[in-house]
């Protein structure tokens, strides 16, 4: 599974490093408890897809928004 590393402040502020850090770290200790989306996904792909969307949307929450590329 390949999480997205690269991110961006929503309000245009620079990324701070160590926050980031923290943050990812906190939304990838939330994908040890998925949520309701992920939860009886049987199919392996699916499964992955939801717990990578789940990582995306808890960084969003915290003020991210992934950078492509």
């Amino acid at each position: 599974m390949t999480l997205p590393t690269k991110w961006a402040r929503v309000d245009g502020q620079p990324v701070n490093a160590a926050l980031l850090d923290i943050d990812t770290l906190t939304c990838k200790d939330r994908m040890q408890t998925p949520d309701k989306a992920v939860q009886g996904k049987t199919d392996k792909d699916a499964y992955i897809q939801a717990m990578v969307e789940d990582f995306g949307r808890c960084m969003r929450e915290r003020g991210y928004v992934q950078i492509k590329g």
